[in-house]
């Protein structure tokens, strides 16, 4: 988040390497896709339980759940059980509590379809779909991209770095860097990102036909 309360996907982890490469993108989203293992449990699809290829629509699956999470305190099909827990995910009914809009329960349950054929975004226009979906008919995603949208919560802050917002807990974790291979040469994709490792810029700006 930045001092204007504008939010940013910062963690890519679990990124799937090569998915930005066109020919792995394909096949991502067809039936013939990735067949790794990896996610947090709760947040998982059933195609991946399953141990089927699958697309990226997985990750609309996993948007859903976190959907239902932030509206209702929990997942949808969280167990103890870790082994129940998955087989909730895979055959159990989602129960929505009361105070869910019906617009909102009409949302998740598009996102939380066992079937990603049929899973809202899973279509050939992707995520557009889920933009249309009346939930969001207040939101001018134009306006969304330019950051001219009031964010809800505004952080008190008095620089970039100041940390006061940030639980002591996560102040005290250690921070753990994920190195990447930096002679794959795939610095360029990461161009418009507001931060970039140092030594990417420097040979993203390097011609190396110049002596």
């Amino acid at each position: 988040m930045d001092p204007k309360g504008n939010i940013a996907l910062t963690d890519f982890g679990l990124s799937k390497e090569g998915q930005l490469v066109e020919g792995a993108i394909r096949a991502s989203q067809s039936d013939s896709g990735m067949k790794t293992i990896c996610g947090t449990a709760e947040y998982m699809a059933p195609e991946l339980l399953r141990h089927q290829p699958y697309g990226k629509v997985v990750d609309w699956w996993s948007y859903g759940i976190l959907l239902f999470e932030m509206l209702t305190g929990r997942t949808p099909f969280v167990d103890r059980n870790r082994r129940q827990m998955f087989k909730n995910i895979m055959q159990s009914e989602v129960i929505y509590p009361s105070h869910i809009s019906p617009v909102a329960r009409s949302l998740i349950s598009k996102l939380l379809n066992r079937d990603p054929a049929r899973r809202l975004g899973g279509g050939p226009n992707g995520g557009r779909d889920i933009m249309a979906h009346p939930f969001y008919e207040s939101i001018d995603w134009d306006q969304l991209m330019r950051k001219e949208i009031e964010p809800p919560f505004v952080p008190n802050v008095s620089s970039v770095d100041d940390i006061t917002n940030v639980p002591e807990m996560f102040q005290n974790m250690a921070a753990v860097d994920s190195p990447v291979n930096k002679k794959n040469g795939e610095g360029h994709h990461f161009d418009d990102f507001t931060y970039q490792e140092e030594g990417f810029i420097m040979r993203a700006t390097h011609n190396p036909h110049e002596h």
